[in-house]
């Protein structure tokens, strides 16, 4: 359970998350949890990722291991690049595939990739899109959505529009936490 959210608005990115980790109905803080962090920052881009949390340390694993394995500078990119990764998830960490409803395989987590040359979201089946406004994933998104919707509207910022957007999905989603965790960056060209 996690929120992760980003938007944009005149070059100007930002990226966000909450710290809250869930299993069941147990909730482990930042105050507890010395790795609360849901972003995680490479060379140059941040990735926030929402799902279980092993899928998260596998990913921090494989990037420590080959920084060279994701290029996520284009949408087409992050779509190779995400292929390349599920691979390795497969082969080092056995991700268990569940019925055959879907035409591919699942990495089971969502993610956020936010850089310089944009935001791109990367659903479990690996699609890729590039952002224009704003977008959130996990638990607290339905939340965040009308939040960032509202604040977007009113001209806001891009860190107001997600400082909206998390406040929001902690407010009513029990899997959604402070404190938060904001990456600001200013994009290479106008979106």
């Amino acid at each position: 359970m996690s929120i992760a959210l980003v938007a944009i608005r005149d070059n100007q990115l930002c990226l966000a998350a909450d710290t809250l980790s869930s299993w069941g109905s147990h909730l482990m803080s930042a105050e507890y949890n010395g790795t609360a962090s849901k972003i995680i920052d490479t060379a140059d881009s941040h990735i926030a990722t929402t799902g279980m949390s092993v899928l998260a340390d596998a990913l921090n694993a494989i990037i420590s291991d080959d920084p060279e394995l994701l290029k996520l500078d284009s949408q087409l990119n992050v779509f190779k690049s995400w292929n390349a990764l599920h691979q390795r998830l497969n082969e080092n960490y056995h991700l268990r595939q569940q019925g055959d409803e879907d035409e591919v395989e699942s990495s089971h987590f969502s993610a956020i990739v936010a850089n310089k040359s944009g935001a791109y979201i990367v659903a479990p089946l690996r699609s890729v899109d590039k952002l224009a406004k704003f977008w959130a994933i996990g638990s607290g998104s339905d939340y965040a959505f009308g939040a960032m919707h509202l604040a977007y509207s009113q001209g806001l910022t891009p860190r107001e529009i997600c400082e909206a957007g998390v406040a929001a999905a902690a407010e009513f989603d029990d899997g959604c936490g402070a404190p938060f965790e904001f990456r600001e960056l200013t994009l290479q060209d106008s979106q």
